[in-house]
């Protein structure tokens, strides 16, 4: 007895679309066929003519080329008579003139083949890629009546050579028909969706190729020849295993799009010779910008099964290509950075990557006007965090920010402008750092540039400088900078007024400011000063008078009083009063809370002296007031007085005209009395 298998292997099914007159679009190249032999003629007055043919993988590659060439010989239309005019000049007898001839003649000719597209019906099988039956085709000679080109074309029919759009996305390729490389006019080609490894030499030989799209692929290489195509606009290559391209883009100065997305790179090409890219896509990032670089959309992409997925930052892949060389001084890179430096997640990835500051301050000295504001923009957003501004100065950030502003570019020395104008707000320390006389010198220069943004930046990071009080005592004692500042108080500017009188103020020279701005003398009432006593939860019994207070008057504590001082839980009280412009409500809930915790606990150990201070630390440091409050305290307790005391210093203020930002220090000082005092005016 005999069995016979009861299945049969899935035919695949191969379509072909041939437009004549004008190109269609490739794209669009997903339609199935029912019939494995048939050919369809269409005709539409926008496409041009058309001509559709159906074969299987079984069928004779022979009877394939023979069923098209009858379908061509029925199908297309007739030769027309057409006009060609030829322009032509001829010398004169005369040195300063030429003539212009004209030749003109009627030929026979029919609408030249231009756009080639050839799929795989859905559900077909995986042996089979078409590639017998297409170069079969290529080589064939159907009709001679089509426009001439340049002699010395091989191994392609007269019939395809005006072709301009091939497109064989997935056919399941796994070699690109060499012939494809011999058509002389093909300025798209699209491969997309098949399983080619590698690219033939002969790509090179494309002069006129403007889009090459090879996205998801398996290529792990790409052909040095492809220098050769210095037409290209546009080059895609997403979803391959390209680990070390050799792109040389040196002569590729058309070039607008770039896409390398999903590609485990190890380095980035060098793209600095890209001078109108606009599109780019990198590791696991997509940027898209205009042709001014003004408006940038950067997104961000996960793919959970590739290598990006294990990465610590979703970021790093991207980080490690563009900081690795001077990849980053690319505009288009410069200005994804500047907006991705806008989240602070990014942020703190970038602040601990020493190679990436060093690249990102590098760009300061970028001839390019663009890279250098980018990057500014960029610093600016880093010089927020505390810990990456002293960062920036330990990379010796200084150095060319002063040189930009010794430069005469007013462009450049606006966007340093503003870094150093972050960078000054950032805390103390790295305003102390900042401070030296030849940065000072070129500050007062530019205080009085002609261009009132210069000025208003200027005079914004002299005062920023001016919080640090080492650097205040030094200000001070410069007689030129103060006269400067009074006279750019009568600045018809007004954004300059205010920046010099900001700064006056910082400086303390209120008197002079007051004179300047012809301000009314202060009333000589002498401050008004609340003083709270400690005492564990006898506080609460201040809170009953407070709240007498508040009662009689109708205002609130911190609107009747300058200065506010308090003794332990008293200067909790005048934190809470003052910095945090709580109700009294609040405060005696506070009371009633802490007091339990903090009160109920045994004496303070040396490893213990800190819990006081940590319920203050939690007070003080969600407050988001804008006001400058100064607050210095102590920890009571049994031990010796010769022991360490603590003092805290809480300043907060406006670093700039429309931002504010707290500033924290703690130091450690000996034989500080205990208490709080807190300045709200």
């Amino acid at each position: 007895m005999s069995w016979g298998l009861g299945w049969k292997r899935p035919s695949e099914i191969f379509h072909l679309t041939l437009t004549y007159g004008t190109e269609g679009p490739p794209e669009n190249f997903n339609r199935t066929s029912s019939s494995s032999s048939s050919s369809i003629v269409s005709q539409d007055q926008e496409l041009g003519f058309r001509i559709d043919l159906d074969w299987s993988a079984g069928d004779d590659e022979e009877q394939v080329a023979l069923r098209l060439q009858s379908q061509l010989m029925v199908a297309l239309p007739m030769p027309q008579d057409t006009v060609v005019v030829e322009l032509r000049t001829e010398e004169s007898e005369e040195a300063d003139e030429a003539n212009v001839g004209v030749d003109m003649r009627v030929v026979r000719r029919r609408e030249p083949l231009r756009a080639v597209t050839m799929t795989k019906a859905a559900g077909s099988g995986q042996q089979s890629d078409g590639t017998g039956v297409l170069t079969r085709l290529l080589r064939s000679n159907f009709t001679s009546s089509m426009p001439a080109v340049s002699d010395g074309v091989a191994a392609c029919g007269v019939h395809w050579q005006c072709v301009t759009v091939v497109n064989l996305g997935g056919c399941g390729l796994s070699v690109l028909p060499v012939e494809l490389t011999r058509l002389p006019l093909l300025e798209k080609l699209y491969l997309d969706n098949n399983k080619l490894s590698l690219l033939p030499s002969e790509l090179g030989e494309l002069k006129t190729l403007k889009v090459l799209r090879v996205d998801y692929n398996m290529l792990v290489s790409v052909p040095v020849e492809l220098r050769q195509c210095v037409g290209l606009v546009e080059l895609s290559l997403e979803h391959n295993k390209l680990i070390r391209p050799l792109l040389d883009f040196r002569a590729m100065a058309e070039l607008r799009v770039l896409r390398l997305f999903g590609n485990p790179l190890e380095f980035l090409p060098e793209i600095l010779p890209l001078h109108k890219l606009h599109h780019l896509s990198l590791a696991n990032i997509r940027i898209v910008a205009d042709d001014n670089l003004r408006s940038v959309n950067v997104q961000i992409e996960m793919e959970n099964s590739s290598y990006f997925g294990a990465s610590r930052h979703k970021l790093s892949a991207f980080f490690s290509l563009i900081f690795r060389f001077s990849s980053c001084h690319h505009p288009l890179l410069a200005s994804a950075l500047a907006k991705i430096m806008q989240d602070e997640g990014n942020r703190v990835v970038v602040g601990k990557d020493e190679n990436a500051v060093r690249q990102l301050i590098s760009m300061i000295s970028s001839d390019n006007h663009h890279v250098v504001e980018q990057a500014c923009s960029a610093l600016s957003s880093l010089a927020a965090d505390v810990s990456v501004a002293m960062q920036l100065m330990k990379s010796d950030i200084m150095q060319p920010i002063e040189t930009v502003l010794k430069s005469v570019p007013q462009g450049e020395v606006i966007s340093v402008l503003q870094v150093v104008v972050k960078l000054a707000f950032a805390s103390d320390a790295v305003a102390q750092k900042m401070l030296t006389k030849d940065v000072l010198k070129s500050l007062k220069v530019l205080c009085a540039h002609k261009t009132p943004e210069v000025q208003r930046l200027a005079l914004l990071a002299v005062g920023n400088l001016a919080f640090c009080l080492e650097n205040r005592r030094l200000l001070v004692t410069s007689e030129s900078l103060c006269e400067l500042l009074m006279r750019l108080i009568a600045a018809p500017d007004p954004r300059v007024h205010k920046a010099a009188a900001r700064a006056l103020a910082i400086l303390g020279e209120n008197g002079n400011l007051r004179r300047a701005i012809r301000g009314r003398q202060v009333p000589k009432q002498g401050l008004r000063i609340l003083s709270m006593d400690g005492g564990g939860m006898k506080g609460l019994a201040t809170v009953q008078i407070l709240k007498a207070i508040e009662k009689g008057t109708g205002k609130q504590i911190h609107e009747l009083f300058d200065l506010i001082c308090g003794t332990s839980t008293g200067g909790m009280l005048a934190v809470a009063l003052g910095i945090k412009l709580m109700s009294l409500d609040q405060c005696e809930e506070i009371y009633k809370n802490l007091g339990k915790l903090v009160f109920a606990e045994p004496a303070p150990k040396d490893n213990e002296a800190a819990t006081w201070r940590e319920k203050l630390d939690q007070l003080y440091k969600s407050s988001s007031q804008s006001f400058r409050v100064v607050v210095h305290g102590s920890k009571v307790s049994s031990l010796p007085p010769s022991s360490l005391s603590c003092m805290y210093l809480i300043e907060k203020f406006s670093g700039s005209e429309n931002n504010g930002k707290q500033k924290i220090e703690q130091r450690d000082r000996s034989g500080i009395t205990p208490g709080v005092w807190l300045h709200t005016k």
